[in-house]
């Protein structure tokens, strides 16, 4: 019996309290199920089997047979909706709990991972904010970083030492000016719409990009693009760039269709190893992309629901943290959960040792910046800002408050980079007698603002803080900019770690709005000369010099790096945390 109509008999027997033996005839079930004796026998047969229900039998006309109702109605309701989800039936499922988000969100928490299900693997993820839409010439998120990775292919693409590989171009050269780069597109590569990809539509692309604010210190240079139809094409530089062909693997660099530059529509055209299906502010679907270039993934769809902050008890401030685990959801052995967290507080020991979680932590940091215009901090009270507001003081906060994430303490940008020292001073300095700091939704940014501002005010300093949602603050940023004192940020790098980290320091909106004229043209200019003159595999090495003169001269300070865990039961195969903390959804695999 399909199980919604073995719902509907249960629902009549609701008059008997669960747990409780009860004494009744057979006759008196078949008045309440409106049915004969003899289909009632079967019906109590399934209810039984079904494990809703004991039924104990006896014999002979009039005897009382036992009845013991094992579940509640709405823990019968959730263990159908529980079995359609895993089925696919989102929709019929969610209907089913009377469109309840938390009873929804919990279910697919719990049936989260990879399944076979005719032949065709899927992978479910759950997430607890809504993804924006999936386009890389705008800034994004990390997480949405991600997912355009998985949509979208580049010309060329660069391995973790910074070597360029092949992607879209199967070739490329340089003159030994370093101003003339000539790709060789690959033939039949397309669209997952199906139009194709050629020399003429990235011309197009790029030539489009260039008027964009946001490359604009990146593409200053390009005067020309010639093209050989249909697969050639010849990029003239005005000035010489030994990293250009690097330049293009970045994200925002991905490969659209140029006419998705001037849409708004969430239902993307990409070119990458899986394509968009759905997108809504509910669901996000993927489906392997069958006209791929390269090698198809071995997942087939990949959903991944957006659930009601609310399921996670938490306030909008603090609901925009991929992944994280909640203490009040009980967890039943999901097969995969990427979080950024606190792992003495969210992960018992056992499961951080076992050979089943793995954890990294991430290329980029937590940082507070200075703000140069309006009323703008002197240089001895940016040090006293900077020391007072160290990323030891901030924890000790953290830790008084019981709000501590996933973090180690930060002395530069990135982890892999040297130490830089404060010198202590002992000098008196004046203090604003007010401030304010702006910082956009996420989890560890907020707590740290709440832990600067209580540390501040102890120290006589009235603090307002500036909440902004992740666009207005790169909004703002990119127009008027802010009036805040402090601005508090972060960066993670992507899969090309020496290329994304230039253009943090290049073109990182946030960054140049706050750190005033003199210093954003100083420090386009220094980059300007790294590329003209190193090789991109060389570009880490060659900004570390230009990362510390930002802390030193008060403008930056690093406080935090996240910790990202990757955890998964044995359920997915063949998976590896990613730079953004994700798995890498195009090799996961799994058996029955």
């Amino acid at each position: 019996m399909e199980s919604i109509n073995l719902y509907r008999y249960f629902k009549r027997l609701e008059a008997f309290e669960v747990g409780h033996q009860h004494a009744v005839t057979l006759s008196d079930v078949a008045e309440r199920f409106f049915s004969s004796p003899r289909h009632t026998r079967s019906i109590l047969k399934h209810l039984s089997q079904a494990e809703w229900i004991t039924w104990v039998p006896r014999a002979g006309r009039n005897q009382r047979s036992t009845l013991i109702r094992l579940l509640s109605e709405g823990e019968v309701k959730r263990r159908i909706a529980s079995q359609w989800v895993k089925e696919g039936k989102y929709d019929r499922a969610l209907e089913f709990l009377d469109n309840d988000q938390v009873a929804f969100g919990q279910l697919l928490q719990q049936t989260s991972g990879a399944k076979i299900t005719e032949g065709r693997v899927n992978v479910q993820l759950t997430y607890n904010r809504p993804l924006t839409r999936l386009v890389p010439h705008i800034p994004h998120r990390n997480s949405e970083r991600f997912l355009n990775r998985q949509l979208y292919s580049c010309l060329v693409s660069m391995d973790k030492a910074g070597e360029l590989k092949p992607d879209v171009a199967h070739h490329w050269e340089v003159d030994p000016s370093f101003q003339v780069w000539t790709f060789y597109i690959r033939p039949s590569v397309f669209f997952d719409n199906g139009d194709r990809v050629d020399a003429k539509t990235i011309k197009s692309l790029l030539l489009q990009l260039q008027q964009h604010r946001y490359y604009a210190n990146e593409l200053d240079h390009l005067e020309s693009i010639d093209v050989k139809p249909p697969y050639v094409m010849t990029i003239n530089l005005s000035r010489p760039d030994r990293g250009f062909a690097a330049l293009l693997t970045d994200l925002k660099y991905s490969i659209q269709p140029p006419e998705q530059l001037a849409q708004n529509d969430r239902n993307i055209v990409g070119s990458g190893v899986f394509s968009l299906n759905n997108h809504s502010e509910q669901v996000l679907s993927l489906v392997a992309n069958e006209q791929y270039f390269g090698l198809r993934a071995l997942t087939d769809n990949v959903t991944i629901w957006s659930l009601d902050g609310s399921i996670e008890k938490v306030t909008e401030r603090d609901a925009a943290c991929a992944h994280r685990v909640s203490p009040t959801i009980k967890r039943i052995e999901p097969s995969s959960r990427s979080t950024i967290s606190h792992p003495a507080i969210d992960f018992d020991q056992n499961e951080l040792l076992s050979a089943t979680s793995r954890a990294r932590i991430e290329d980029g940091c937590l940082f507070l910046l200075f703000n140069q215009y309006g009323r703008a901090l002197t240089y001895p009270q940016r040090r006293w800002f900077s020391e007072t507001l160290c990323g030891e003081n901030v924890w000790h906060q953290l830790t008084l408050d019981q709000r501590t994430f996933g973090a180690e303490i930060a002395s530069n940008f990135f982890p892999f980079w040297h130490n830089v020292k404060r010198i202590h001073t002992a000098q008196p300095v004046d203090l604003p007698e007010t401030i304010q700091i702006a910082f956009y939704a996420h989890p560890g940014v907020l707590r740290s603002a709440d832990a600067a501002k209580k540390i501040l005010e102890r120290q006589g300093v009235k603090v307002e803080l500036n909440l902004y949602k992740f666009h207005e603050f790169i909004e703002k940023a990119m127009a008027e900019g802010f009036e805040e004192e402090l601005i508090m940020s972060s960066l993670n790098l992507d899969d090309n770690r020496q290329v994304s980290a230039l253009l943090f320091f290049l073109s990182d909106p946030v960054l140049h709005s706050a750190i005033g004229k003199q210093a954003s043209d100083c420090l386009i200019s220094e980059i300007d000369k790294i590329r003209a003159s190193s090789k991109p595999s060389d570009y880490l090495k060659q900004l570390e010099q230009l990362g510390s003169l930002l802390i030193h001269e008060g403008l930056a300070s690093p406080m935090f790096h996240h910790r990202q865990t990757l955890s998964f039961h044995g359920i997915l195969k063949g998976v590896e945390i990613t730079t953004w903390g994700w798995p890498q959804l195009r090799d996961v695999w799994s058996v029955d």
